[in-house]
């Protein structure tokens, strides 16, 4: 696997701040979007790609759909990071020379599938593994529950313990979206000796058992709080639900770690 060199990396469309990097090679322009990161030339062999295309990886972000359909408006291939860049259909119907665009992850709701195989642009994706966000999930509750950031702030500042955390045992772990990710961060409060409920719009009784949760619904009689709540949402749940998530969220002393 090659590393980048310093002639590698020029302006982006000559504006400042605007970088990307480009791999020279064969005549098929490949584009990969938002690598904000830079960490996309470590995480693929792309010289194995040399002798057939050029790669031109973005590591800015564009917002508006011109600006888009302007920078991808030569290239025959487009990778992009879930739900990062949309490719609407305005913007691919701009995209005369576009045949294949590559996502990460196995879905990906940002781009209109109906408009590119209407155009005849084929679209593929990666796999996924769950567990990082699930790592992150628990990353963001220990963080909140034991104050982590601030007390690592203060020890820096040469000061010392400001605060006292949390326990996280005996406690009520609410989960809103019990669904791949939601069942694995159910099963580790259970491992903590947390109260684990949890409600999903399909979710039944049977299935929040087998993730050691207990099922609430959204109508009365709710559950009484046991003790502190930290609440998990995902983007597919209303911010707002009648229930017992209602009782613990707004509670000032409730932790809320919110996904996507």
């Amino acid at each position: 696997m090659t590393t980048p060199s310093s002639t590698d990396t020029i302006n982006a469309d000559e504006l400042p701040g605007r970088e990307k990097t480009r791999i020279d090679g064969g005549p098929i322009g490949i584009a990969v979007l938002d690598d904000y990161q830079h960490a996309a030339r470590s995480l693929a062999d792309w010289s194995s790609l040399k002798p057939w295309a050029s790669i031109t990886i973005f590591h800015d972000h564009l917002a508006e759909a011109d600006a888009v359909a302007a920078r991808l408006k030569p290239f025959d291939v487009v990778c992009v990071m879930r739900e990062r860049t949309p490719l609407t259909r305005d913007i691919l119907e701009r995209l005369p020379s576009l045949k294949l665009i590559a996502s990460t992850a196995p879905r990906n709701a940002s781009i209109d599938t109906e408009t590119a195989d209407r155009q005849g642009i084929k679209v593929v994706h990666t796999g996924y593994t769950s567990a990082p966000t699930i790592e992150l999930t628990w990353a963001l509750i220990l963080g909140s529950a034991r104050h982590i950031a601030s007390e690592g702030g203060s020890l820096r500042r040469g000061g010392w313990q400001q605060s006292v955390g949390d326990d996280l045992s005996g406690k009520t772990l609410a989960v809103l979206g019990l669904g791949n990710v939601g069942r694995e961060v159910a099963r580790i409060g259970v491992a903590f000796g947390m109260n684990v409920i949890a409600w999903s719009e399909n979710l039944t009784p049977e299935r929040a058992i087998a993730a050691g949760a207990e099922f609430v619904s959204k109508e009365p009689p709710y559950p009484e709080p046991k003790n502190k709540g930290l609440g998990r949402s995902r983007r597919t749940v209303p911010d707002e639900i009648d229930g017992p998530f209602d009782q613990y969220l707004s509670r000032s002393d409730c932790h809320r770690v919110r996904l996507g």
